[in-house]
């Protein structure tokens, strides 16, 4: 049992990506498979960003789980299910971790987290749900 202190630090929750608090009281539970996102272009400083598109994976080890939104995948990725609502710390033995699903709303395109991979295609075939500007 390791009881020694640890300093974490998380960084500001910015939720500029937001165009609207409609939706926000209503996310969805979900589970994050975080060894599917790159640090590098996801989650540089050690979290996943409020806001970046994940989608349910269909078809695999991983089925059930959400991962990030990729047109080009085959597993279920490449449909958008919605945007992650807090940001999640992503722990260095990469295990799942719930987060909040905003999947009703206004998002705000130009606001999104760097690395997020959604364009136009994308756009036009998110769920009614979710309302983009």
């Amino acid at each position: 049992m390791d009881i020694s202190v640890k300093t974490i630090s998380y960084p500001v929750e910015d939720r500029a990506w937001l165009g609207s608090a409609h939706g926000t009281d209503c996310t969805e539970s979900i589970t994050v498979a975080t060894s599917e996102f790159t640090r590098t272009t996801h989650y540089p400083n050690g979290a996943i960003p409020s806001g970046m598109p994940v989608a349910l994976i269909t078809s695999g080890d991983k089925a059930g789980l959400y991962g990030p939104y990729g047109p080009t995948e085959t597993n279920g990725q490449q449909h958008l299910a919605g945007h992650l609502f807090s940001s999640i710390r992503v722990p260095d033995n990469g295990a799942n971790v719930g987060a909040a699903l905003l999947w009703h709303g206004a998002i705000v395109i130009a606001r999104l987290p760097a690395g997020h991979g959604l364009g136009p295609a994308g756009i036009a075939a998110a769920p009614g749900s979710l309302r983009y500007r």
